[in-house]
This record gives C-alpha cells, sequence and structure tokens, in this order.
C-alpha cells in the first residue's frame, strides 16, 4: 500500500524558468528507480506537491525536498496510506493552475478553503484538484 504525503512550501527563488524545469528532470529521472509517483503544482509563490511510494522511499527524499534552498516553510498537510496512487505513474507531473475551471484565483482560494479545513473530505478534494490539473499536461513541461 503507497504512503501519500501532501505538503506546501514558499518559493524561494524567482528563477522558476530554471528551477522548475530542474526539479522535474531530476525527479522524473530519479522517481522511478523508487517507484515514487507524484504532481508539483505552482502558484507563481507556492509548491504544492504530492508524492506517493513505498513509506522507505518517501522519508529519505523529503529529507532531501527539506533540504532544497529553493523553497521554505513546508507544511505537510496529509500524510497517510492509500489504496490506490492519485498521481497513477506519472514521474512527476506538473500542474498549471491556470488550468483550474475557476482560474488562478479560484484555485487559490478553494486551495486554501480546503488546507485550512483538513478534514479528509477536504484532503482529498485537494488531492483530486490536483490531479486533475496534472493530467492533461504531465509532459507538457520540462
Amino acid at each position: 500500500m503507497p504512503r501519500q504525503i501532501l505538503y506546501t512550501s514558499r518559493a524561494m527563488s524567482n528563477r522558476f524558468d530554471r528551477d522548475i524545469p530542474e526539479i522535474l528532470r531530476c525527479s522524473r529521472r530519479n522517481n522511478p528507480e523508487l517507484g515514487l509517483t507524484g504532481i508539483l503544482v505552482f502558484t507563481g509563490s507556492t509548491f504544492i506537491q504530492i508524492l506517493e511510494g513505498s513509506p522507505e522511499h518517501i522519508d529519505p527524499v523529503l529529507d532531501i525536498i527539506s533540504g532544497d534552498t529553493r523553497h521554505a516553510d513546508i507544511r505537510v498537510l496529509l500524510d497517510r496510506m492509500v489504496e490506490k496512487r492519485a498521481c497513477g505513474d506519472w514521474t512527476m507531473g506538473f500542474g498549471l493552475i491556470d488550468r483550474h475551471p475557476g482560474g488562478r484565483i479560484g484555485f487559490l482560494e478553494r486551495m486554501a478553503h480546503l488546507s485550512r479545513d483538513g478534514s479528509p473530505a477536504a484532503l482529498d478534494e485537494l488531492v483530486a484538484m490536483m490531479a486533475a490539473l496534472g493530467s492533461e499536461r504531465v509532459r507538457e513541461y520540462a
């Protein structure tokens, strides 16, 4: 049964044109060997990421992510075991919030509401929102 982590962090760099492709290249290169899947969503100032895989592989990757100076203030919203991965076989999907039906503002407002709510149903909805963003454009960026 895979472990699923959902976290947010504040972007520290202003070189997103360079940083995001590098993050995706590295993830897509390393994650298959570890059996990890996920999606990264960038809002312009915040990273939101889902990581899925075996617990023994998630923890070391989270340690690496925590030490990455391109972001700060990591906040884990969800840490659970799941029957089925939300991100399928994506080594690392990428979602653009402009693809959300409510646009950028709609996504950010809904995300803020769901993360404040924190209930299992709210976090399930947040995971589904992120998966839907990435499903159309999973390999388009980087």
